[in-house]
């Protein structure tokens, strides 16, 4: 069946004359080593006349593209990244190179790394399991979401950065995606964490039996990366109604170690992906030491009325708490910090 799904179809032909069609098509297939007849999946791009099997495909170095039932050739791969990419509506950004998959430098201490992770493959979560399809065979060509520019008064634009000159993006569903279902890979330049800049850098999960010698592998996506690095992450100021709706995990998938992306609710198009950097997941992100400890120190009570305001503030003074300040901030939220208890309290005025 998965033959009649990838296989092109004349218009309004239904799945009986397709297979008739395929069982006496005359088509030689393209791979060097069978030639054989029936071959029915062509490649996706329209100005390559190759067709193959669907074993055959995969021996022959093509990528396939289930969304688009069907596959790209070898030869055309470099075309459909550039297409992919195209239809991310990748920045025109000088500085951060686009990848599909992660760069690893070629040195034999890394040949070494990369032939003891798949000695040790058993040991991470393998993708997909029983219940997933593969989404890809080695190259992740489906655009599934794109980029879209945030301004002044998104909930993630970040004043400084702007002050700066650095344009902020978020990343967005470019069709309906499921629970659970693959939205991308992180990529970037696969390095040790001393080696990693502070920003744009996760961490490959490790299981306890598992040891890199000289500290923890990570994906460096500063200066070489895809989508992924895109997507915008909870803090502690992010309004109440803004939910995550993405984890990520490290995973064996497709012969490599992959940080992916996987939708933990389902996402409409258009709608932004959102994930939490500081949870409790299979990989971490590198955050500022001092911001961290800040965030750790400090909890955060979101309160909606003024009423609950006012007995707040009654039930601190009778347990003898100080009001240092109160002010209203720019965002309409009105912030009591309170000098013993070290609590910052948000209430909601709008």
């Amino acid at each position: 069946m998965k033959i009649v799904f990838y296989s092109g179809r004349y218009q309004n032909e239904d799945d009986r004359k397709l297979i008739k069609r395929i069982l006496y098509s005359k088509n030689s297939c393209s791979y060097e080593k069978c030639n054989l007849r029936r071959a029915s999946i062509g490649c996706l791009r329209e100005q390559c006349t190759k067709i193959f099997h669907l074993r055959c495909a995969l021996y022959a170095g093509c990528e396939i593209i289930p969304f688009h039932r069907g596959l790209y050739c070898k030869d055309c791969i470099p075309f459909a990244i550039q297409e992919k990419k195209y239809r991310l509506c990748w920045p025109t950004s000088p500085t951060v190179r686009y990848i599909v998959n992660n760069k690893w430098k070629n040195t034999n201490h890394f040949k070494k790394i990369r032939t003891y992770i798949k000695e040790q493959s058993f040991k991470w979560d393998i993708y997909p399991d029983e219940n997933s399809e593969l989404m890809f065979w080695k190259y992740d060509l489906e655009a599934r979401t794109y980029i879209r520019e945030i301004f002044p008064g998104h909930w993630a634009f970040c004043s400084e950065l702007a002050s700066l000159g650095h344009r902020q993006y978020e990343l967005v569903a470019a069709r309906d995606i499921e629970d659970g279902e693959w939205i991308g890979e992180y990529t970037g330049m696969v390095d040790y964490r001393g080696n990693c800049g502070k920003k744009y850098t996760a961490a490959y999960y490790t299981p306890g039996s598992v040891d890199f010698n000289d500290g923890d592998l990570c994906v460096d996506g500063e200066r070489y990366g895809n989508e992924t690095r895109y997507i915008n992450s909870l803090s502690p100021t992010t309004p109440l109604y803004i939910k995550k709706n993405a984890t990520m995990a490290t995973v064996w998938c497709a012969e490599e170690l992959r940080i992916g992306v996987f939708a933990t609710k389902r996402i409409k198009q258009y709608c932004a992906i959102i994930v939490d950097y500081n949870e409790y997941s299979n990989t971490y992100f590198k955050v500022d030491e001092e911001e961290d400890e800040k965030y750790k120190r400090t909890p955060y009570v979101w309160i909606s009325t003024e009423d609950q305001l006012f007995e707040l503030t009654k039930s601190s003074k009778e347990s003898s708490e100080s009001t240092q300040e109160i002010e209203h901030s720019p965002n309409r939220l009105l912030e009591i910090s309170y000098e013993s208890s070290n609590t910052v309290v948000y209430i909601d005025l709008t």
